[in-house]
């Protein structure tokens, strides 16, 4: 259970972060965005093209991020329950999720576009924020790791 935990905090971070970059380039029409309005974002708002990179590399499980360990402790967790046909699965859902996350980093850098950004401090901060717990924390861990076993066991 603290694996699914750990798990669970390193994905809503980067949840929550990637909703505050796709916030700040939402019309105020209403309009949905799809993946060609971040075409161009690494041009014109470097900092949100860095931390969307965050996420979506948090998102792959790509070492160095917060991602990669919560998948890491899954999936240790689920080999040691004796079910390796779940990490196989898990595992196999994540090459495709890589793939729609390298998808957006390469619209963001390589693809001409001009994207709409509405600033906002709490918006930008969102991001920041985020963006940094999701790098930073990913440098201890094992003490992430601990704190969820307690959380769950009330100590």
């Amino acid at each position: 259970m603290a694996s699914a935990l750990f798990y669970l905090m390193s994905f809503a971070l980067a949840s929550f972060g990637a909703w505050a970059v796709l916030v700040s380039l939402e019309d105020a029409d209403g309009k949905g965005l799809d993946l060609d309005n971040l075409a161009g974002l690494g041009k014109k708002a470097p900092i949100l093209a860095a931390a969307l990179t965050i996420f979506m590399l948090s998102f792959a499980g790509i070492p160095l991020t917060l991602g990669f360990w919560g998948k890491f402790y899954l999936f240790r967790t689920v080999i040691a329950g004796g079910t390796i046909w779940l990490a196989i699965v898990g595992l196999l859902t994540s090459l495709v999720g890589a793939y729609f996350a390298l998808r957006v980093i390469l619209t963001m850098y390589f693809k001409e576009g001009q994207p709409t950004v509405f600033r906002s401090y709490w918006t930008t901060f969102v991001v920041i924020f985020c963006a940094l717990c999701v790098v930073v924390l990913s440098f201890i861990p094992a003490e992430l790791f601990t704190l969820a076993a307690k959380a769950l066991i009330g100590a």
